[in-house]
């Protein structure tokens, strides 16, 4: 039995759990915003839940090089999380 965020999740021995990123990330599209002093790029992406479903996202990423930041949103009332 797991235990995430106070809920208990039941395996059976024929679940596979999901090991690595490439088990729970597929990257869709990504779009160059912009490449003035960094790069902002959209990444729109697919996200394995722990439920087993895909739930689609997307995020602004803001790179210079050796610095990179996200601003995760949530989607219904854009605001910062």
């Amino acid at each position: 039995m797991l235990h995430c965020n106070k809920k208990a999740f039941v395996m059976s021995e024929t679940d596979t759990p999901i090991r690595t990123l490439q088990d729970r990330v597929r990257i869709r599209e990504t779009t160059l915003l912009s490449e003035n002093w960094g790069k902002l790029t959209r990444y729109r992406f697919e996200l394995r839940r722990s439920d087993g479903r895909w739930q689609e996202q997307t995020r602004e990423v803001y790179d210079r090089g050796t610095v990179r930041c996200f601003w995760p949103m949530t989607r219904p009332a854009a605001t910062c999380c």
